[in-house]
């Protein structure tokens, strides 16, 4: 009989164990899901901090990039602007060259033609001088000299 009281009573406190026991499991898991929830904020906000400072640098980083290669176009451009003052092109010295070698042709062809003129020149007249001293001889003498 006494076992007819003595069941519900340990059911009961067996079900009242087996509450505070979930009260207590329940209350420690809430406390570590509120951390877990706070530290996932504060992960959240440091995320963001991180993801605005990479937009910022991701911002400055073109305009830097586009600083450098703006001096390396301009380094280039300079370079390309100052070349035909230093170095000529091999079809322009061929082109070059062979407009002098025409002329300086031309200019050997006149001196040929001046030589030949002069030696043709210096030979007539000295059979001009010989013509004119042999007149000269004739009128003076009677007689000429023979060629």
């Amino acid at each position: 009989m006494w076992l007819a009281w003595v069941l519900p009573a340990v059911g009961i406190i067996l079900q009242i164990i087996v509450g505070v026991v979930l009260a207590i499991l329940g209350f420690f898991l809430k406390r570590y899901f509120r951390e877990v929830d706070a530290k996932n904020a504060e992960q959240d906000m440091r995320i963001e901090t991180l993801r605005a400072d990479l937009q910022k640098l991701a911002v400055s980083l073109p305009t830097e990039q586009d600083q450098k290669i703006g001096k390396v176009n301009e380094a280039l451009h300079n370079l390309a602007a100052s070349l035909p003052h230093a170095y000529v092109l091999r079809e322009d010295w061929i082109r070059n060259m062979t407009s002098f070698d025409f002329k300086l042709e031309k200019v050997r062809k006149g001196i040929d033609e001046l030589r030949h003129d002069s030696v043709d020149g210096i030979e007539n007249l000295r059979k001009y001088f010989i013509a004119a001293i042999d007149g000269l001889r004739k009128d003076f003498t009677g007689k000429g000299v023979a060629q």
